[in-house]
Formats: C-alpha cells, sequence, structure tokens
C-alpha cells in the first residue's frame, strides 16, 4: 500500500488504525486463552502464540491454535448434533455428520465468496467515481443472503415446511405473516388498565355449599342453676 501513500500524515492513520486492530486481536486471544485454562477439559488443547505485525507469522500461529481446539470442538459438536438430531428425516444432507456439512459447503470456497462480492445496493464504493456495470466488486462483503437463509429455514421449520419446498417472495412473505399471527395468539394476554390501581381486582369464590345460619336457641332457666352447681 505504501506505494500508493502520497502523505505522511495518511500513512501514520493506516499504521494507528494497525496497531489498534493487533491490540484488539491481543486482547480477544488473550480472552480465549484464559477461557481455555480456566477448562480442565479444553487447557490441553491451548496453543498460545505471539501476535506481531508480520501478517504471516501470526496468521499461521492462529491457524496452528484453531486446528489444535478444533480436536476438542469437533466431538463435541458431534454429540450435541445426535442429541438434537431429527428422527427419521429423509433429508439425505442432515443424515451426514456435522464435519461433512461443513466440509461439503466449504468445499468450493471460491463461489462462496462471490456471493459476498455481489452487487446487491445501488451505491459507489468509496474512492470509485461510478457503480460500473459490474455484477462483482472484490471490495464488497455482503452475506444478507445467508441471514435471510436462515429466516427461511426458521419460518419453513415453525410453519409445516417440507423437503423440496421453493417459495417465492410472495409465498414467503404469506408464510412470514402467518407466523407472525401465531405468535401473537400464543402471547398472554395482559390487562393493562388493571395496574395503578385503574380497575378493581377481585376473586370470584365459589358458591358455600351446605351452609346454614344459625338459629337462635332458648336457654332454660333451669340451665343457670345447673351451671353454677
Amino acid at each position: 500500500m505504501k506505494p500508493f501513500i502520497k502523505s505522511d500524515e495518511i500513512q501514520n492513520q493506516i499504521d494507528s488504525t494497525l496497531n489498534s486492530v493487533l491490540t484488539a486481536f491481543n486482547t480477544m486471544s488473550q480472552i480465549k486463552n484464559q477461557l481455555l485454562e480456566r477448562n480442565s477439559e479444553t487447557n490441553q488443547f491451548l496453543v498460545k502464540f505471539e501476535i506481531t505485525n508480520d501478517a504471516e507469522k501470526t496468521w499461521k500461529g492462529l491457524s496452528n491454535s484453531q486446528s489444535k481446539l478444533y480436536q476438542y470442538a469437533d466431538p463435541v459438536l458431534e454429540k450435541w448434533n445426535q442429541r438434537t438430531k431429527i428422527t427419521n428425516t429423509q433429508l439425505k444432507v442432515l443424515n451426514q455428520s456435522v464435519q461433512t456439512q461443513i466440509q461439503t459447503i466449504l468445499s468450493d470456497k471460491e463461489r462462496l465468496i462471490q456471493r459476498t462480492q455481489l452487487k446487491r445496493k445501488a451505491s459507489v464504493a468509496l474512492g470509485k467515481s461510478s457503480q460500473g456495470t459490474e455484477t462483482h466488486d472484490v471490495e464488497i462483503f455482503d452475506d444478507s443472503d445467508f441471514y435471510a437463509q436462515q429466516l427461511r429455514d426458521l419460518v419453513e421449520s415453525g410453519i409445516g415446511g417440507t423437503e423440496g419446498d421453493t417459495m417465492d417472495s410472495a409465498v414467503f412473505a404469506k408464510k412470514l405473516t402467518q407466523a407472525q399471527k401465531q405468535l401473537i395468539k400464543k402471547r398472554r394476554k395482559v390487562d393493562t388498565k388493571a395496574s395503578k390501581g385503574r380497575k378493581l381486582s377481585y376473586a370470584v369464590q365459589p358458591k358455600l355449599q351446605n351452609f346454614m345460619f344459625p338459629e337462635k336457641v332458648e336457654i332454660p332457666v333451669i340451665a343457670e342453676d345447673l351451671i353454677n352447681n
């Protein structure tokens, strides 16, 4: 980047930003190390590395640390996946292990990266004079389609989506509205006027059964003499 820099002020700002990023990275690394050390199951998978201005060396240390941690994370992830696994599913993908599903998705990294570089909005990148006619831009990172798919899966699973369902935007919006209505129905009804003494609160008592009012009985005169004796 230095050949494109013509101002010492800009270079100082870049250096300051780099130092701030390294400081934040070092802080997060220390927090992760402390959490791993406190857990007796994970402290043996802790690999410390030095964070420096050398990006290649720092990235290599981070990769080695993560590879060691995967030895603990993968079995735990698979264990909880088996506990929450859908029984009798006909989806071939869900019958695979979590690691296999992740590796299948990451097998084509170039395609995943290109999906995040699509121009989904009519905006001009900083430093460019015009939008251009290209459909991709390497300076863009937009993963909104991932969260849209997450929402789509959530709605389909909540209102009876089945395998092979392909919904367009209109059908998806309709099902989303139905899911919101069902959520509103499940909410507890609360009387907002019953607070601050604006409404009398009372509980209806059940009717009394086999109850008889007392009857006045005249006491004989001789009863007082008997008591005194």
